[in-house]
């Protein structure tokens, strides 16, 4: 689910069922380019999910990353959540009944358990695994220095100011991965985030001037804003 929104189709059909293939019978060949990007993938890629506890309970995330990150060098390349880690390495050998246990100290000094149970994998066709690839793409956005304004990101240091109007427009993108029919792709659009650079104080300052029932005008100016 996203929201209340229930996402039914893990694989996205683009071509009517009652066609064998997309090419026309007539007319001429003619080259053209898209926004999605093929994801290359080996034969052998596989990502095993794990569960992660702590004992005692650790309330924040950027803690709980903090403690795994410690152990880098263990998962390799990982994406972790909070409560599930994806790698594409595999603990079972060194696991006892599916489990591994770590000893780790917080912040105060005090020791916490970090238990790390084998789930299963995540298979192709599962939403889990388009799940996973977002979140990796997430995170290299984040590496990139971008920005996240509610679910897409934007380059503050491109940012283009318009000192007249009190506005910035910051460049950024659109991401979406997904499968489709045979390929995972990758759905990079351009898109512009308007943010305006006025203060509540510039707001009532204007409007004290202009305005004899000033209160009130400020009100209705900003509230709900």
């Amino acid at each position: 689910m996203r929201g209340k929104r229930i996402l039914t189709d893990v694989i996205q059909h683009i071509r009517p069922v009652s066609y064998v293939n997309k090419q026309g019978a007539v007319g001429r060949p003619v080259m053209v380019q898209t926004n999605y990007f093929r994801l290359l993938r080996t034969p052998e890629s596989v990502i095993h999910q794990y569960r992660v506890d702590f004992a005692p309970e650790v309330d924040l995330l950027h803690v709980r990353r903090g403690m795994i990150g410690q152990y880098e060098d263990l998962f390799r390349g990982y994406v972790f959540d909070g409560t599930l880690l994806f790698s594409a390495q595999n603990l079972k050998s060194i696991m006892v009944n599916d489990v591994y246990k770590i000893l780790t100290k917080d912040r105060a000094g005090n020791t916490v358990q970090i238990k790390i149970k084998h789930v299963g994998i995540v298979e192709l066709t599962d939403m889990q695994q388009m799940h996973v690839l977002n979140l990796i793409l997430r995170r290299s956005m984040e590496g990139l220095k971008l920005q996240q304004l509610n679910r897409n990101f934007f380059d503050p240091v491109a940012k283009i100011r318009i000192e007249n109007f009190r506005l910035e427009i910051w460049p950024g993108y659109i991401t979406s991965i997904r499968q489709h029919e045979l390929d995972v792709l990758m759905c990079a659009e351009i898109a512009h985030k308007v943010l305006r650079t006025d203060t509540i104080y510039n707001i009532l300052t204007q409007l004290v001037k202009v305005s004899s029932d000033y209160q009130n005008a400020f009100e209705a100016e900003v509230i709900g804003k």
